[in-house]
């Protein structure tokens, strides 16, 4: 979705291409790799999902569409869904018992699905619905938009208590720069994000010590050229850490998109940004959306393989595929297309101690896709 970044300082979803982006090239990325690698069969794949794209729970029909989402995270090796906290995500943890566990991940069909929920403006707008035994302030009970710190305590306070052991991470809202995911006490600036994530931090882990808190909401790796975006995502996050930010956090989120492009300054912004993030914070990287459209230069699975060895090679703990279905900004979905089937080889030569090459479905996953460079 084309969206503006704030000046000075949604759901879960692909940001948009900045102005500058679009231009497809065909230039192969490096084949030389830097980094230290994540040890064989450490990594949680996952797919993100908009709740919007969500089915409900109360007919046959909705029960068979989870059923294909639970196929589909199996299918594509993973076992992770990426989406908001709202009450379509509530009716469907409380209505089926494989969606959300605390265990270890396993992607054999009819294994259970971990939930990573995003909090952001799609939890706030379903505030009354997620808690209705809550009493929020006046100004929240009229229009969720005026929703305040102590709104915000209570509506964690809530959820985390709630879903205590059905969802095993939480990502503190969604690209909280963009112009679109601006609500309340959330207004883009770093000092309030900061303190959403304190507060945040300390319910999730009074109600689920073992939940995973998820900080920075998807910083992108790549901005189309557009360096002064980039510059504005280092400079919101090295002010969340000047102000004690990484004690409230557990890992961090970027999101990574090529935008049509296949060239080395894609692969060059990825590798840059990534490290930048991970030198800031100190803490471990996970990347909670990268995809690319069907109809966008180099194949899906071109991309995956580059993209995806690109982040096991650098260290990520966690990749998530975006996104399950196609979405009003793009055919950016893995269903009935061939970078499914390429996305569950590359993760089981992964765990094997492989490479992507093997078993994968249309024969274009290959070693020289590696982008980072020396």
């Amino acid at each position: 979705m084309a969206v503006a970044f704030v000046g000075a300082a949604s759901s879960v979803g692909s940001s948009g291409p900045p102005a500058s982006a679009g231009a497809s090239s065909t230039e192969s990325p490096p084949t030389s790799v830097a980094g230290r690698g994540a040890p064989p069969g450490t990594i949680g794949y996952g797919l993100a999902e908009p709740a919007g794209s969500l089915p409900g729970v109360e007919t046959r029909d909705d029960v068979a569409a989870w059923s294909r989402i639970r196929a589909d995270v199996a299918g594509s090796g993973a076992c992770w869904l990426r989406t908001d906290l709202d009450t379509w995500l509530m009716r469907a943890i409380q209505g089926l018992d494989w969606l959300g566990t605390p265990m270890p991940c396993a992607t054999s069909p009819g294994s259970p699905v971990k939930v990573l929920a995003i909090l952001d403006s799609q939890t706030v707008w379903a505030g009354l619905g997620l808690c209705p035994n809550v009493a929020f302030s006046p100004a929240f009970e009229a229009r969720r938009r005026d929703f305040t710190l102590d709104d915000w305590r209570q509506l964690v306070r809530c959820v985390a208590r709630e879903f205590a052991g059905r969802i095993s991470a939480y990502e503190i809202w969604n690209e909280p720069l963009l112009s679109n995911s601006i609500l309340g006490y959330q207004d883009g600036s770093a000092a309030h994000y900061v303190d959403l994530l304190r507060v945040a931090y300390a319910e999730i882990k009074a109600a689920d010590p073992t939940a995973t808190v998820i900080a920075l909401g998807g910083s992108d790796v790549y901005a189309g050229g557009d360096q002064d975006r980039l510059d504005l995502m280092r400079a919101f996050s090295s002010s969340l850490v000047a102000m004690g930010a990484r004690q409230y956090a557990d890992a961090i989120s970027l999101h990574a998109y090529p935008w049509g492009r296949w060239d080395g300054s894609v692969w060059t912004s990825y590798a840059d940004e990534v490290a930048f993030q991970e030198q800031t914070w100190a803490k471990p990287v996970w990347i909670t959306e990268t995809g690319q459209r069907a109809t966008d230069g180099a194949t899906q699975t071109d991309y995956m393989a580059a993209a995806y060895s690109t982040f096991v090679q650098a260290g990520i703990q966690h990749i998530f595929w975006f996104s399950i279905t196609d979405q009003p900004d793009g055919s950016f979905g893995l269903r009935d297309r061939p970078v499914e089937a390429a996305l569950r080889a590359f993760a089981l030569g992964q765990a094997g101690g492989g490479d992507a090459r093997r078993g994968a479905a249309d024969g274009v996953v290959t070693p020289e896709r590696t982008p980072l460079r020396a």
